[in-house]
């Protein structure tokens, strides 16, 4: 058996950023004049970036001032324009260095304002902006309600792009990020088709839109190997291929945002706290593989999605926490060996687990969490193992238990006492009433059990349940008593055995229902750690129940559809 215990890393609270991204249009100064300053904007990072490229060794940043501001102040640029200028074409460098790449060309029309080179007004929906000699007043083209999110925060730096003829301004704010103290844990899982979150009782599966986006990517491939030599230049084909890029990074981020907004939703709602993996060496991982799916890790947005999940948190203050990914695939969640597979389904030599691989995972992530922050082999365990009496698959040690009296079953309690009842109802308003509206009721009463299992309120249940019973009781009560006064005298004693023979069959038939249903629908639940290693027993399911009360609501229907057919 083999136990994986990595230690989780907590995002710490602290200062964050958040950023206002929209679309804006110049509704004082010229839209002619704010692109050429950012023409010269752009030409003059490229040249301190080739400069900077010649040296051997780059220079601190009070050399940086010395050797480039006095030209950049000769470009016109403000003071602290000419310093965002040579910071950029430094981080530029450093990057492009790092990575082994050529040479960086700067190609976007696009320009970095510190708060003495732009001013912010959201309640006007305005950003002023300058980087030479002209103010230029930009009007956010973007929903108010979105807008006013930002209201009231901290910004720090503007960033003024012209893209594919449209102006964007981006402003980032400064945000206190303080999560909360975590109910619980939801673990995140992603995949190609589907996203899976499992938070220790239910798993939950969300669909992707990156086979669309991959689609894009293919066909953008095709096209480049059908036209090796003239996709470069041929307008209409590097048109072509640019639009499907454009398509599918839309797709990717739209469907990452998306996504994670309804997943952060979820854990704020119930209090957990979102388990992600560390992706920090997922590009040297796809280095190792194959080609045939390199290009689909390249595209699958790992990080788009990571990025949206913690920026959604970030907002709500809700705790993160990131796990090492290693085997989480090919472990087994039980025991801890590893998994054979066949295509996509797992199961343990060991000890018999069978599960999909994407559930797996996201049961792995979870424990990872799970075991670091509820307590390693040897610490204190969140729960106190077995002991020997309550290992014992029948009875324990305490005999007295033995001895206790089992209480009424609470339906026997209703009909006892609303037995009497639903006769004085039966003899002033009549059979097929009586039977019409507790039939009715019982209806209802399961439908409603059937919501109350995704409803975590104690006092309805049981104002439901009351209900429910109580049709229940009227409907056997007014039936019985309905098939005794409608039988003649000779035929009462077969009527009386075939009454007590269909409800042995219904006594019967109900438990079987139901067990097979919960046999079906099973969840695990962590139940306690034996030297570190997670034990689970299942339980059954939401779905379970949902689907018996459904069965027993279908059920007094068609007693209610049955019972308008009574005649006097």
């Amino acid at each position: 058996m083999r136990v994986f215990i990595h230690q989780p890393w907590w995002m710490p609270e602290g200062l964050r950023y958040r950023a206002l991204k929209a679309e804006a249009e110049v509704v004082e100064g010229s839209i002619n004049d704010l692109l050429w300053d950012l023409a010269i904007h752009r030409h003059a990072l490229q040249r301190v970036v080739d400069a900077l490229w010649e040296l051997d060794e780059l220079p601190r940043r009070s050399k940086l001032h010395q050797l480039f501001y006095p030209m950049l102040r000769n470009y016109g640029f403000r003071a602290h324009v000419a310093r965002n200028i040579y910071d950029s074409a430094l981080a530029i460098v450093k990057s492009a260095r790092s990575n082994g790449s050529n040479k960086p060309r700067v190609r976007k029309f696009t320009a970095r304002l510190d708060n003495y080179d732009a001013k912010v007004e959201l309640d006007k929906g305005v950003v002023k902006v300058i980087l030479r000699d002209k103010w230029y007043v930009l009007r956010l083209k973007h929903r108010r309600e979105y807008i006013e999110r930002f209201i009231g925060l901290r910004w720090k730096e503007v960033h003024v792009k012209y893209e594919g003829k449209r102006l964007f301004v981006s402003i980032v704010f400064e945000v206190r990020y303080e999560p909360y103290a975590p109910k619980g844990f939801m673990a995140v899982d992603v995949n190609l088709r589907m996203i899976t979150t499992f938070n220790g009782t239910e798993v939950r599966r969300f669909r992707t839109r990156l086979i669309d986006a991959l689609s894009k990517r293919a066909r953008v491939e095709e096209l480049q190997k059908k036209y090796p030599k003239r996709w470069r230049f041929n307008e209409r084909i590097l048109n072509r291929i640019k639009a499907l890029h454009r398509r599918a990074r839309n797709i990717v981020i739209d469907s990452s945002w998306k996504l994670a907004r309804e997943i952060v939703t979820r854990a704020y709602k119930h209090g957990h706290a979102i388990i992600l993996e560390n992706l920090e060496h997922l590009r040297d991982s796809i280095n190792e593989k194959n080609n045939d799916i390199r290009w689909k890790l390249t595209l699958f947005a790992y990080r788009k999605l990571q990025h949206a999940i913690i920026a959604k948190a970030i907002e709500h203050n809700v705790p993160v926490i990131i796990v090492d990914p290693r085997n989480t695939s090919t472990t087994c969640p039980r025991c801890g060996s590893r998994l054979t597979y066949i295509h996509r389904l797992a199961f343990c030599r060991n000890c018999g687990f069978i599960g999909d691989r994407d559930v797996v995972g996201a049961m792995n992530i979870w424990l990872r969490a799970v075991q670091a922050c509820a307590g390693l082999p040897g610490s204190t365990q969140s729960a106190s193992p077995m002991n020997n009496e309550t290992r014992q698959s029948r009875g324990t040690k305490n005999e007295e238990m033995k001895k206790t009296n089992r209480p009424k079953p609470p339906i026997s309690l209703i009909m006892l006492f609303a037995g009497p009842l639903y006769g004085v109802l039966m003899s002033t308003i009549g059979y097929r009433r009586v039977l019409v509206v507790t039939s009715g009721m019982a209806t209802i009463g399961g439908l409603l059990m059937a919501a109350t299992v995704y409803v975590h309120e104690l006092m309805v249940t049981i104002l439901v349940m009351i209900f429910s019973m109580i049709g229940i009781a009227g409907m056997t009560v007014t039936r019985i008593t309905l098939l005794i006064s409608s039988t003649s005298r000779e035929r009462m004693a077969t009527m009386t055995g075939t009454n007590t023979a269909m409800r042995l069959m219904g006594n019967t038939l109900g438990p079987v229902i139901a067990g097979s249903l919960e046999t079906t629908y099973k969840t695990p639940i962590l139940a306690y750690y034996l030297n570190g290693m997670p034990i689970f027993y299942e339980v059954p399911g939401r779905e379970a129940f949902v689907l018996s009360f459904m069965i027993a609501a279908a059920t007094a229907f068609i007693v209610m559809v049955m019972s308008t057919k009574v005649t006097k």
